[in-house]
């Protein structure tokens, strides 16, 4: 569930996010789209908070932040949060770049 309305994805980051960080299923076809991808990565970072509040107001200030594109974890992060066996995510996370 998003909380936000993201600017949409040109047609090159849609393909990437398609590509690159969306499950698959056993064809290798796409099985998510951006919002879908955040919506994943959130919800399994956000379990880290112990307090169910904070833990939803996590959830709603990072689902806005990668929304907006103004944050966004590097891509072993992106890839690997969706194995339910998985116990850790990746340490590294990355922001975009300033303008000069």
């Amino acid at each position: 569930m998003l909380l936000t309305a993201a600017p949409e994805l040109g047609l090159n980051a849609r393909q990437v996010a398609s590509k690159r960080y969306s499950n698959k299923d056993q064809q290798g076809q796409a099985l998510e789209v951006w919002d879908a991808i955040v919506n994943r990565v959130v919800t399994h970072v956000s379990v880290a908070e112990q307090d169910a509040n904070e833990r939803q107001a996590f959830y709603r200030d990072m689902i806005e932040i990668m929304c907006e594109r103004s944050f966004l974890p590097n891509t072993p992060c992106l890839v690997a949060l969706y194995s339910t066996f998985l116990t850790r995510s990746p340490a590294s996370w990355t922001t975009p770049r300033l303008p000069p």
